[in-house]
């Protein structure tokens, strides 16, 4: 990361085939508000002569987050496994169905001395958790209930979790983010 991070936006999503590893299916999932990962890693010591002489760290997973303003009804298929028919808008849930693994880019925006660039952050496969309906009436004051998702991110094929590059411009991350999920861009 060069500078510090004032924004993120531009949240994309593509389907992950983990034996191929390629994506298909992306698309543009909403606006982003917050997005992030976390990640974990197991650590063990060898020890000799009363102290440790040598130590593994290993990356296990990332918790990953991603807030957005809303999810298009493709997120449903794509993301979560589900049943969409995108004539009738239908969307029908099965006790069978299992999230894919997906892929997650985002743009998020960095300030050094007054100059700004534009980061590509993409987790190369995760798996979400399907969010939370939590709806309420309108009463004096409106309130937004925008999705939050939470995911668990693991290596890919080759190995790696995520990849980070910085652009000069918002255009030429997204881009970036694009092409890396066989998106047009």
């Amino acid at each position: 990361m060069i500078g510090t991070p004032v924004g993120v936006s531009k949240p994309i999503v593509a389907k992950y085939d983990l034996e191929a590893g390629t994506y298909s299916e992306g698309f543009v999932c909403g606006e982003a508000q917050a997005a992030g990962a976390a990640p974990s890693y197991t650590s063990q010591n060898l020890y000799g002569d009363n102290k440790a002489v040598e130590q593994i760290t290993r990356f296990q997973n990332a918790q990953v987050t991603l807030n957005t303003t809303k999810l298009p009804l493709v997120a449903a298929s794509v993301m979560f496994g589900h049943t969409v028919d995108q004539s009738t808008k239908k969307v029908t849930k099965s006790a069978d169905d299992e999230a894919n693994y997906v892929g997650v880019g985002y743009v998020v925006t960095l300030v050094a001395n007054g100059v700004y660039s534009y980061e590509a952050d993409i987790i190369h496969c995760c798996k979400f958790q399907e969010p939370a309906g939590n709806f309420q009436t309108i009463g004096d004051s409106i309130t937004f209930a925008t999705p939050a998702l939470t995911g668990t991110a693991i290596a890919d094929k080759e190995g790696d979790w995520e990849t980070d590059q910085v652009f000069d411009t918002e255009e030429a991350a997204l881009e970036f983010i694009k092409t890396k999920f066989g998106m047009k861009p």
